[in-house]
């Protein structure tokens, strides 16, 4: 495995997956700026584990997926998928770490809140997760779609 990552095909792959991932950050911006009718909300500390995780996650995930690409062929049908896969992989992991960052930050405010039980704390995990998934899933798949046909480009090149 790591033959793969040596002959370029993770590097190319974590390096797509950066950049696409900070894409994705501005594209969420964008989002929140137009739901608010132009009025930016502020960056809470959740929120910004959350965008920080989004890079790295996207990086990690697009490393292994140019590495998936490279053992199992490189069809542009095959990259687009694994991109979308990508995309939405690096949003539930970005979220979880921002909604965990919230509840933490947040502690204090539930802990001996006698109003709060299993059901809340399930929707506490899921709800932000519903919401990004609601307004971001389409440009996600777009970005992702996109991410997969320039990651078969590119390792189509490495591969001459």
């Amino acid at each position: 495995m790591d033959a793969h990552y040596d002959h370029g095909c993770g590097s190319v792959g974590k390096w797509l997956g950066m950049l696409f991932g900070a894409l994705g950050v501005g594209t969420a911006f964008l989002i929140v700026f137009w739901i608010n009718g132009g009025w930016f909300i502020g960056l809470a500390p959740a929120i910004a584990v959350g965008l920080v995780v989004e890079v790295f996650a996207a990086a990690f995930l697009g490393g292994k997926a140019g590495r998936y690409l490279c053992r199992k062929g490189n069809p542009l049908g095959r990259a687009m998928l694994v991109g979308v896969g990508v995309a939405f992989g690096s949003i539930a992991i970005a979220v979880y770490a921002g909604t965990i960052a919230g509840c933490v930050v947040h502690a204090s405010e539930w802990l001996g809140n006698p109003n709060i039980d299993w059901g809340n704390a399930v929707a506490i995990l899921f709800f932000p997760l519903l919401i990004v998934l609601l307004y971001g899933g389409m440009p996600a798949a777009a970005l992702g779609i996109f991410y997969g046909s320039l990651l078969n480009v590119r390792l189509q090149k490495l591969d001459r």
